[in-house]
């Protein structure tokens, strides 16, 4: 069944005159949980990629004032730990918002008839697609952004032109 636009919001129209504004609620609160389920499930993958590639997140950087290497590596290891953490947390919270969905679809299959359940499942579905892609693309980017920043800065150009006069100052003649 194709849903337009128009169509839903007939369709809304319709559940609210039928049915009443708890319906629509319950019918809204489904379509909202759907794109969060979408959007945490992209979140999960990109920080799953993040853990298998050896890349932190922007967010979840430690960063020290202190730039030794015993530091710099022990800053590295938590922010490893915090990224685990994280995709726990999400995984968690997606289990959580999966059970929601599921009660929201039982307590709605009781509440509208057959045909009005099938169009508000389609309903949610789609808005679940259409989220789950355009989290899809930003996750993509943001994976891509973090894979050129680790490139650029592991690669060390050997050939590269210092100034050497701006090395070492000779005091006895700077002051000329």
């Amino acid at each position: 069944m194709e849903l337009h636009s128009t169509t839903v919001h007939k369709f809304y129209s319709y559940i609210n005159d039928t049915y009443a504004l708890p319906t629509r609620k319950l019918i809204n609160k489904l379509t909202r949980l759907s794109q969060t389920e979408a959007r945490f499930t992209n979140h999960r993958i990109f920080n799953s990629r993040c853990l298998k590639n050896h890349l932190i997140p922007k967010y979840l950087r430690l960063r020290s004032t202190i730039t030794s290497s015993k530091i710099t590596s022990t800053a590295e290891h938590v922010s490893r730990l915090c990224l685990k953490e994280e995709l726990h947390r999400i995984t968690v919270k997606l289990n959580n918002i999966r059970n929601q969905i599921e009660k929201l679809k039982h307590k709605l299959k009781y509440v509208v008839n057959d045909k009005d359940y099938i169009i508000v499942v389609e309903t949610s579905r789609k808005a679940r697609e259409s989220a789950f892609r355009n989290s899809k693309i930003t996750q993509i980017k943001k994976l891509n952004k973090l894979n050129e920043e680790k490139n650029t800065t592991n690669e060390i150009d050997v050939n590269a032109s210092f100034n050497r006069t701006k090395w070492v100052t000779n005091l006895s003649s700077r002051g000329n």
